[in-house]
C-alpha cells in the first residue's frame, strides 16, 4: 500500500506506517504493539520492497541459550524431547550435523582458525534464502517465539526475582515494566508473568487490550454488587419461610438459596391446557407434561402441579429492584471509568500514533515526501521525521501477498516433487508431468483440493497480473507524517482542524492562516491515525458505498444463519431438551469461525473497525440463544489449554521443511478481542439478569 516513504531522522524509534507485506504480524493486530516488521518502503515503479526486522541477526544476546528458569514450560518440554525421534523426525540430522561441526571446529582449531558461530546471522527477510534453508533449527523456533512471537520487558537492574518484592509492588502499583521491542537483543529481558504483571502495565499489550482486562475487572465488581445486594433474596429462599425444611432434602447445595420449590400440590384447573410430551409450554395456560395431567373420572377438569412456596413479599420485589438500579447506575459509570483507563493506558505508553497525522484528501498527484517534509517545515517549524504516501494499490498489494503464500505453500508440501528450484519453469515442467500421470479420481479430488498444476498455474497468473498493476500509474490516497515531538503533532492538528465537511468542499475560507493551504489552493483534512499495526493496507482505498454493501451482505447472512440455528435447536427440542442444550452450545462454538469468515469479507480500513462488526455478529448470536454451563467451562478451558497452539509447535514445528515454516507455527494463536468481549457480556448478562429475577 505505502509505495513512497523517507526518513528524515534516522534515529527516530517510532513504529513506521508502512505495510508489512513479507510477512504477517505474530500478534493481534488490535494490540496497538509494534509490528515485527520495521519496513523501509522504497518506490520501485508501484512495487515494494520490504527490509524486515531480524530475529536472528548478529546480538549481544543469545537467545538460544536463555537462563531455563525464563523460559516457559512448553519450550523446557522440547528442550528434553528435542533429540527423540518420535518427537522430532530430523533428530538423526541434528546428531550428523553436530558432529560434522565438530570436526569443522577441530580443524580450524589446530589451523589457529575461528570457531563458527552458534547463531546463524541469515537474514529472514529474503524469501528465498528462507526458502533454501532445508534444515531448519527447533531451538530457533522456539526463541523467536519467545522473542518475538511474545511479549517481554527489560528487566532493570536493581529487579529481584524475590517472590514477596514483587507481589508488593503489583499491589502498591509501584511496579513499572517497560515493553522491550520484539527481538530485543541488547538489554535483558523477561517475559511478562501472568499473574505477577501489574494492571496498570496491561496497557503495554496494546489499549483494546488493557481496556478489556478493565472491562473485565469492572464488571465483575459490578455482578459481586449486585449478588451483595441480593443477599437478602438469597437468605429469603434459603429459609424455612419460603418452604418447609423437610422438603429441601432434595435440594442440591448449590441451589440452596435459589427460588426453586419443591413443595407443591395437584390442584384442579378449568381453563388449563396440557401440552404434548417434549411440545414447549410457551403459550399462556399451557403447562408443560409433567406439571399437568388429566383425570378420567373428571373428564372436564384438569389437574396442574401448583407450587406452595411463598415468594409474594414485597420485600423480594424491591430486593429485585434495587439491584436493577444498581447494575444500570454502574454501567452508566462504566464508561467513565473506562474513559479514564483509556486516559491512563494512553500516558503510561507512547506510540508512533502520539506523534503523527493523517491526511485523508492530499493532491492525487502529491508524491514526494520531500513536498510535504518541506511544508510543514515552513509554514509550522515542525520537523517531520517519517513521511509515508500511501497510493490506490490494493490490488497490486493483494496479489504479492497472494503469490507469496502460494509459493510457501509450493514449497512446503511440494519440496520432493521440485527440489530446491523454486524457478518458475521448473515449476511449470514438473506440474505438467504430475497432471499427465493424473487419474481420472484424482482429476475430480483436485477440482476440490488443488495440487501443484492448480498452484502453479495459479502462480503465473498472479505474475503476469503483477506485471500488468506494476506498469500502472497509482494515485496518492493518504498520507501518514509522524513528527518529532508530541508539540508539533498538535500544533500540525489544531493548526488544521477545519471539520470534514469544509475540507471536503476545500473551503479555504475555513483556514485560519493561509500558508496553512497544500500548494497554496488544497484544505487538508487531518485527523490522528490508528497504530500502525491496526491499519488494513489492503482495504485503506475502499469506497464508503462499498463498504455499506459488503456490511449489509454480511449482515444478512448473519440474519438468515441464525434463523437457520433456531431452527435446527427446534428440531432438536423437539427431541430432547438435552439435545437443545448440546446443539446450542456446539453453535456458540461452531458460529464465530464463521463470522470471522464473513468479517473477513469486508473492507475495513482498521482492525478496530474490524473488531467492531465482529463483535456485532457475534453478540447478536450469542444473546439470542442463552448460556449454558458447558459454555463457561469449554470456553475457558479451550482459551486456557491453548490445544491448537500446542499442536502447532510441538508436533507441525518439528516437521515443518525449512525455517520459515517453523517460525510461522509459532506465530502463537489468534485471537479476537471482539469474541472474548461477547463471551464477558453474555455470561454477565445472564448472572445479572439470574441476580435481579431471584
Amino acid at each position: 500500500m505505502s509505495v513512497f516513504k523517507s526518513e528524515y531522522n534516522s534515529g527516530a524509534d517510532n513504529e513506521e506506517y508502512s505495510v508489512p507485506l513479507l510477512k504477517q504480524d505474530s500478534r493481534n493486530a488490535d494490540s496497538n504493539i509494534s509490528s515485527i516488521a520495521k519496513p523501509a518502503v522504497a518506490d520501485v515503479g508501484a512495487l515494494v520492497t520490504v527490509s524486515e526486522y531480524s530475529a536472528y541477526s548478529e546480538s549481544t544476546i543469545d537467545f538460544v541459550n536463555d537462563d531455563r528458569r525464563d523460559m516457559t514450560f512448553g519450550r523446557r518440554i522440547a528442550l528434553c524431547l528435542m533429540n527423540k525421534t518420535w518427537y522430532n523426525p530430523r533428530a538423526k540430522m541434528m546428531v550428523v550435523a553436530d558432529a560434522d561441526k565438530l570436526k569443522v571446529d577441530e580443524v580450524q582449531l589446530e589451523r589457529n582458525e575461528p570457531a563458527s558461530l552458534s547463531v546463524s546471522t541469515t537474514k529472514i527477510d529474503d524469501f528465498d534464502a528462507m526458502m533454501s534453508n532445508t534444515n531448519p533449527s527447533l531451538e530457533k523456533a522456539w526463541a523467536y517465539f519467545e522473542h518475538v512471537a511474545l511479549y517481554r520487558y527489560i528487566v532493570r537492574p536493581e529487579e529481584k526475582r524475590n517472590i514477596f518484592s514483587r507481589v508488593y509492588g503489583v499491589l502498591s502499583g509501584t511496579a513499572k515494566l517497560e515493553r522491550a521491542e520484539p527481538g530485543e537483543n541488547h538489554d535483558q529481558t523477561r517475559l511478562y508473568h501472568p499473574i505477577m504483571t501489574p494492571h496498570s502495565q496491561l496497557g503495554d499489550f496494546g489499549l483494546g487490550i488493557g481496556l478489556y482486562f478493565s472491562t473485565l475487572r469492572a464488571i465483575t465488581f459490578i455482578t459481586l454488587l449486585a449478588g451483595v445486594v441480593s443477599i437478602y433474596n438469597i437468605l429469603y429462599f434459603a429459609s424455612d419461610e419460603y418452604q418447609p425444611e423437610e422438603y429441601t432434602s432434595n435440594i442440591s447445595t448449590f441451589e440452596r438459596g435459589s427460588a426453586i420449590c419443591t413443595n407443591t400440590a395437584w390442584v384442579p384447573c378449568t381453563d388449563c391446557i396440557c401440552a404434548e410430551l417434549g411440545e414447549p409450554s410457551i403459550a399462556l395456560g399451557t403447562f408443560a407434561s409433567d406439571r399437568c395431567a388429566k383425570d378420567p373420572s373428571y373428564p372436564d377438569l384438569t389437574f396442574v402441579l401448583r407450587n406452595l412456596c411463598d415468594g409474594t413479599p414485597w420485600q423480594l420485589a424491591a430486593v429485585n429492584y434495587g439491584s436493577l438500579i444498581v447494575v444500570l447506575l454502574a454501567v452508566f459509570g462504566l464508561g467513565v471509568f473506562l474513559k479514564n483507563e483509556e486516559v491512563k493506558f494512553d500516558l503510561d505508553e507512547q506510540t508512533a500514533q502520539d506523534y503523527s497525522v493523517k491526511i485523508s484528501n492530499p493532491p492525487h498527484d502529491a508524491k514526494d515526501p520531500d513536498e510535504w517534509f518541506n511544508f510543514f517545515k515552513q509554514n509550522f517549524g515542525a520537523h517531520s521525521t517519517v513521511v509515508t504516501i500511501a497510493v490506490d494499490n490494493d490490488l497490486l498489494v493483494k496479489a504479492l501477498v497472494e503469490r507469496r503464500e502460494l509459493l510457501r505453500t509450493i514449497y512446503d508440501n511440494y519440496t520432493h516433487d521440485i527440489g530446491s528450484s523454486m524457478a518458475l519453469l521448473d515449476l511449470a515442467r514438473v506440474a505438467a508431468e504430475m497432471e499427465r500421470k493424473r487419474s481420472f479420481l484424482a482429476r475430480v479430488i483436485a477440482i476440490i483440493s488443488p495440487g501443484l498444476p492448480e498452484l502453479s498455474a495459479r502462480v503465473a497468473a498472479l505474475n503476469n497480473k503483477i506485471n500488468g498493476f506494476a506498469q500502472l500509474d497509482y494515485r496518492v490516497t493518504n498520507v501518514f507524517v509522524t513528527f518529532e515531538t508530541e508539540h508539533d503533532q498538535r500544533n500540525v492538528m489544531s493548526s488544521l482542524s477545519v471539520g470534514s465537511v469544509k475540507s471536503s468542499r476545500n473551503d479555504i475560507s475555513a483556514v485560519s492562516d493561509p500558508k496553512y493551504l497544500f500548494r497554496g489552493k488544497h484544505v487538508l483534512s487531518v485527523k490522528e491515525p490508528e497504530e500502525p499495526n491496526t491499519i488494513r493496507w489492503q482495504d485503506l482505498n475502499a469506497g464508503t458505498w462499498q463498504r455499506f454493501k459488503e456490511k449489509f451482505l454480511t449482515f444478512l447472512c448473519t440474519m438468515i444463519a441464525i434463523i437457520l440455528v433456531a431452527v435446527v435447536v427446534n428440531l432438536a427440542n423437539e427431541s430432547s431438551t438435552v439435545g437443545a442444550a448440546f446443539t446450542i452450545s456446539a453453535f456458540n462454538v461452531v458460529f464465530p469461525l464463521m463470522a470471522k469468515l464473513l468479517t473477513n469479507l469486508e473492507s475495513h480500513s482498521s482492525e478496530g473497525s474490524k473488531q467492531t462488526s465482529l463483535y456485532y455478529k457475534i453478540c447478536l448470536f450469542r444473546w439470542v440463544y442463552a448460556l449454558f454451563f458447558a459454555d463457561i467451562v469449554t470456553t475457558n478451558a479451550l482459551q486456557l489449554l491453548d490445544p491448537f497452539g500446542h499442536i502447532a509447535r510441538h508436533w507441525a514445528a518439528p516437521r515443518a521443511k525449512t525455517q520459515d515454516s517453523m517460525d510461522l507455527q509459532f506465530q502463537g494463536t489468534v485471537f479476537e478481542l471482539a469474541e472474548r468481549y461477547t463471551d464477558m457480556t453474555k455470561f454477565d448478562a445472564n448472572v445479572e439478569t439470574g441476580t435481579s429475577v431471584g
